[in-house]
């Protein structure tokens, strides 16, 4: 399988994975007629490689069409209550991850992917080159810097997450070829491909697995709001981003770093070996699960106590407090301010239109 095309002053790279973050492109390569890659000296003059390492890079090449395996992992940083609440026996199987399969990757090319019993494309892609579009492109001395290439690809990448999701929405997608995987569950035999990894509540379907949020935008042309799929626990909704991922794909290689990206990073020329067993990292953000509450207070008759003819208003105070489900070693329900989630004051006069206030935003 070859990743790479023979090009004067230009690189052409597939980028294998994309995640919140990418690094950039180290040393440069170019094709050899066998299919194996072959470093230059910096001055664009192939270095002389080992006849032995060529024969491995053959293999490696050739392995790269053999089948691949996807694991979803949660982020070591993700919140701590997400965490907390999988790790409870009920709830291990409460996030589920369904796998597409947008495109295959054979004959060293994208090929859109399309359901065996309709024929019929799984995505519909139309305005979409994976071949063209979605290639990283690196030009010596114009088109900008490799900074500038990387973050326009990562926005063509999160658009195409976003266009793919909003199908699945809508129900003009066909069906995950992986349904309902579990964290930490490997999925294997798969073919090497582009996949559309999308996580959510265990039982949501369709449409009600999806929030749109609003989004900082860090640049005027960054959309305002996004879709996301979502999970709820007994307290907080989590939105996950739709993920995009080429497997097989390639290891991080710490020793090669630049300014703009000083931390280890991920390119199909780095020294890293092939990765056939592909983690998903997740991390979702994390908001309170909230509601309304609306009080109603009735007072079966009120005087006139100033004997004008009039009725006397009378203001009724309530006092609101939450906790969050807590109970002592007898099964009591305990109310401290440890578990203390919520404290809030209302007042309604009597008579008016309803006779009711309404209270927003309290946690669940």
């Amino acid at each position: 399988m070859k990743h790479f095309w023979r090009k004067p002053g230009k690189t052409l790279i597939y980028i294998l994975t994309l995640f919140l973050t990418v690094g950039l492109l180290g040393t440069r390569v170019y094709a050899l007629d066998n299919g194996e890659t072959q470093p230059t000296d910096g001055n664009d003059t192939p270095v002389e490689t080992d006849p032995q390492e060529n024969e491995d890079s053959v293999q490696e090449e050739t392995k790269a069409l053999s089948a691949v395996s996807i694991t979803p992992l949660l982020q070591t940083d993700a919140p701590k209550d997400l965490t907390d609440y999988l790790n409870v026996a009920d709830h291990k199987g409460d996030l589920v991850v369904d796998m597409y399969e947008v495109a295959s990757f054979f004959d060293n090319k994208f090929n859109v992917k399309k359901d065996s019993a309709t024929g019929k494309a799984v995505f519909d892609l139309t305005g979409y080159d994976l071949n063209k579009d979605f290639l990283l492109e690196i030009t010596e001395g114009e088109g900008g810097t490799e900074t500038d290439n990387f973050a326009a690809m990562i926005k063509k990448w999160d658009k195409l997450a976003q266009t793919l999701a909003g199908q699945v929405k809508k129900g003009d997608a066909g069906e995950p070829n992986q349904k309902d995987v579990l964290l930490g569950e490997t999925r294997q035999s798969l073919e090497p491909g582009l996949y559309l990894i999308l996580a959510h509540g265990k039982g949501l379907e369709g449409a009600e697995q999806f929030e749109e949020i609003d989004v900082e935008q860090t640049d005027p042309t960054d959309p305002k709001k996004i879709l996301t799929t979502i999970m709820e626990t007994d307290s907080f909704t989590y939105n996950f981003r739709p993920v995009l991922i080429v497997a097989p794909s390639k290891s991080a290689d710490a020793n090669q770093k630049t300014s703009a990206t000083p931390a280890p990073h991920i390119a199909t020329s780095d020294a890293g070996k092939w990765v056939y067993d592909v983690n998903v990292y997740l991390k979702p953000s994390q908001k309170p699960l909230e509601g309304n509450l609306k009080i109603i207070k009735t007072i079966p008759a009120i005087d006139d106590r100033l004997d004008d003819g009039k009725v006397t208003p009378v203001t009724v105070v309530f006092t609101i407090k939450g906790w969050k489900t807590k109970t002592n070693d007898a099964g009591e329900l305990v109310k401290d301010e440890e578990n203390l989630v919520y404290m809030n004051a209302a007042s309604i006069t009597l008579p008016n239109k309803d006779n009711s206030v309404i209270l927003e935003h309290i946690p669940v």
